[in-house]
Formats: structure tokens, C-alpha cells, sequence
């Protein structure tokens, strides 16, 4: 009885240690694409993702970003998050998972489930479950602070203001010229998936303006657009 209850303290001691060392962390860094989709940031789920660890307070970084900062340069000085397909016929079910540099897992998610039939919205159900159950953390950084700040050399194109005049569907951008965006609504009111003739990303609100983010020939776009509901 006593090899039990010692195996289980154990158990419950190495499973509390592991859910709490994130804290000793202050960035993570995020792939542009996740193994289960088939182009980057698809249904703008790695910008959902990177947006949700900054608004817990981490510096996040791309796998593809070029890093100027000698302590993100130390692999060790950043955890890595990814996310899991575990796939099924009747449900899109998605886990997020954090590792550190020796590949070990620190936190796994809660699994996020969603029934919808649209891939995008059921991606981003799912997603947004999962991340949710990382608000049980509590996270606060308790580690070293850098001696410098994030630094990323990321291709970022800014374009002239737009007018957004709908809050769904269909919607009317008025640039040089005129073109037909598509959005749809999510379960965040700052965050919306658009696309755009061959363009598929993310519009978010950053501060108090909004972006429509997007990836082109393996570059991180930025387009400033002025929403009018």
C-alpha cells in the first residue's frame, strides 16, 4: 500500500511540475503551418494561435522568422507549441501541445471538438477550445528577464487604409480598386477569417486598428483595413 501511494504522489508531483515550468518561460515560438493543414496558416489558424499566446503575455516568434536576439538565438530560452489532428469522421477534434528544447511535453490542452460541417469554422471551434483550457495555467512569468527585446526581421507589406462595410459575408473593400472579400465571424468579435481572391488569412484588431494578415510566396502580409459596422 505504501509503494501505491508513494507511486501516486510521485505521479501527481511530476504531472504538477510539468503544467507549471511554463511559467519559467517568457516567448514561444509557433510553425507557419501545422503538420495536419495544407498550406500556411490556413483558416488562420497559426495567426489565431500567435495572437492568443501574446494576449497571455509571451513574445511569440514563427519558425520561419529571422531572429537578431542572442537569448530567442538559445533554443532553449523559448518553448514550442504545436497543434494535434487527432482525426475522426464526425468531428474536428484539435489539442495543443507545448514542448521545450529537449522535446519534452510541458502542457498538453484540453481537446477542442467542434461538429461543424465548414472546415474553417469548425477548425476554429476547435482551436479556440483547446486554447481556452490553457486560461487554467494562470501564466505568469517567473524566469530571468532577456536583457533585450524580441527582435524579428519578418517581410511586412503595409497598404493604404480600406472600408470594410459589413460585419459577415460578402463585403465590399474599397482600395485603388474595388474587390469582393469574404469574412466570417468567429467566437472572438476581434478576430475574423477573410479571404480575398487567393488570399486566405485572418482580419484582427491590434490596439485599435485592424489588420487583414495573410501569407504570399512564404511571406507574413499585412494589409491596415478601417472597419465600419
Amino acid at each position: 500500500m505504501k509503494n501505491t501511494l508513494s507511486l501516486l504522489l510521485l505521479l501527481v508531483s511530476a504531472f504538477a511540475i510539468g503544467q507549471t515550468s511554463v511559467n519559467e518561460y517568457k516567448y514561444v515560438q509557433i510553425p507557419a503551418k501545422f503538420d495536419f493543414l495544407k498550406t500556411k496558416d490556413q483558416y488562420g489558424l497559426n495567426t489565431i494561435t500567435k495572437v492568443y499566446f501574446e494576449q497571455k503575455g509571451f513574445g511569440v516568434v514563427y519558425d520561419n522568422e529571422i531572429i537578431n536576439d542572442a537569448f530567442l538565438l538559445d533554443n532553449c530560452n523559448k518553448l514550442y507549441v504545436d497543434v494535434l489532428e487527432d482525426r475522426t469522421f464526425f468531428a474536428t477534434k484539435l489539442t495543443v501541445v507545448i514542448k521545450d528544447c529537449t522535446n519534452r511535453v510541458v502542457y498538453t490542452s484540453e481537446e477542442g471538438t467542434s461538429r461543424k460541417k465548414e472546415h474553417a469554422l469548425a477548425y476554429n471551434e476547435a482551436l479556440r477550445t483547446a486554447l481556452k483550457s490553457f486560461d487554467k495555467q494562470n501564466y505568469t512569468y517567473t524566469g530571468k528577464v532577456a536583457k533585450t527585446p524580441l527582435q524579428t526581421v519578418q517581410p511586412v507589406k503595409t497598404e493604404n487604409p480600406v472600408n470594410k462595410t459589413e460585419a459577415a459575408g460578402n463585403v465590399t473593400v474599397e482600395k485603388v480598386v474595388t474587390i469582393q472579400m469574404s469574412i466570417q465571424k468567429t467566437s472572438d468579435p476581434n478576430v475574423y477569417i477573410a479571404s480575398s481572391g487567393n488570399k486566405n488569412g485572418v482580419v484582427l484588431k491590434k490596439g485599435n486598428e485592424w489588420f487583414f494578415e495573410y501569407y504570399q510566396n512564404d511571406q507574413l502580409l499585412s494589409e491596415k483595413v478601417n472597419l465600419k459596422f
